[in-house]
């Protein structure tokens, strides 16, 4: 009786989300108009690094834009690298913050005997908001203290990683433990509890999905933030990389390679952006 239930609830819920999606063929047709339009965008850009040129100066001297394209490419791969791994740490850290907070209120129900357990997970459930609370640039210094950092010769990538990690890690955990318990009070969900269906099954076909789309929503909305944030670890650890670079020439005023870095992180941005979106949709509802 159980598993009828199961696949009668699993079918009723296909067909009220395809109910509720009868413009899911406009959204695709905009999120293909966006693919096509960056594609576009960074076909020009490639044509403009590698054929366009500009005379600057009182003797207008002619400054090619492939001069720039070896050094633009090494700094973007320090900033992708930079802000990738961060994200990717991120969530490995507010996946295993999140699973104690379930194991909180899995202690909290139970006797006595797990009292010690039960306050050390408090404690550590603690831990993202003080982390998070802490600069950016003190972090950094305290590991430099504290570790005898290389500034000047090592680029200490695994460290600034770390660094942002940690200051953003309290708003995925808040934002995933939010989302956990929103999906649970919804009406589909109560209703699947009323039916006695496993808790397994309601986990895998209807938290599961909204957790994963909730998790590139927050990725797609915590990517600028992050780029923006990095040129603290830039130059709190001596990392040469793309928003350093572009804080350089406007300092020097070489105009044409600030433009050329605005364009290539908005093209950064972007792509992200579509992909991050594109994965929402496929997780939709």
């Amino acid at each position: 009786m159980q598993k009828y239930l199961s696949k009668f609830f699993v079918k009723k819920r296909s067909e009220k989300q395809e109910n509720q999606h009868t413009n899911e063929p406009i959204q695709k047709k905009l999120q293909t108009k966006k693919a096509f339009l960056w594609v576009l965008c960074c076909l020009s850009f490639v044509g403009i690094m590698n054929w366009g040129k500009i005379s600057i100066g009182e003797n207008q001297e002619v400054v090619y834009f492939r001069e720039y394209f070896p050094h633009l490419l090494e700094k973007g791969k320090d900033s992708l690298s930079l802000v990738l791994l961060s994200l990717i740490f991120t969530i490995l850290l507010s996946g295993f913050f999140t699973s104690l907070s379930f194991l909180h209120l899995w202690l909290a129900k139970k006797p006595r005997i797990f009292f010690p357990l039960f306050g050390i997970v408090k404690l550590l459930g603690l831990l993202p908001g003080f982390l998070s609370s802490i600069p950016l640039f003190i972090t950094g210094i305290f590991l430099i203290r504290i570790l005898h950092l290389d500034t000047v010769n090592e680029k200490n990538l695994i460290y600034g990683v770390f660094c942002l990690a940690l200051f953003n890690l309290n708003y995925m955990v808040k934002r995933t433990t939010q989302k956990i318990d929103l999906a649970y009070q919804t009406p589909h969900v109560l209703y699947a509890h009323s039916l006695g269906l496993p808790e397994f099954t309601i986990f895998r076909y209807y938290i599961m999905p909204s957790i994963v789309k909730d998790h590139f929503t927050i990725l797609r909305e915590l990517l600028p933030h992050l780029t923006i944030e990095s040129v603290i670890i830039e130059y709190t650890f001596g990392y040469s990389a793309l928003i350093r670079s572009m804080i350089h020439a406007i300092l020097y005023q070489s105009w044409v390679y600030f433009i050329l870095i605005f364009v290539a992180l908005l093209l950064f941005l972007s792509f992200f952006n579509i992909m991050f979106q594109f994965i929402e949709e496929t997780f939709h509802g």
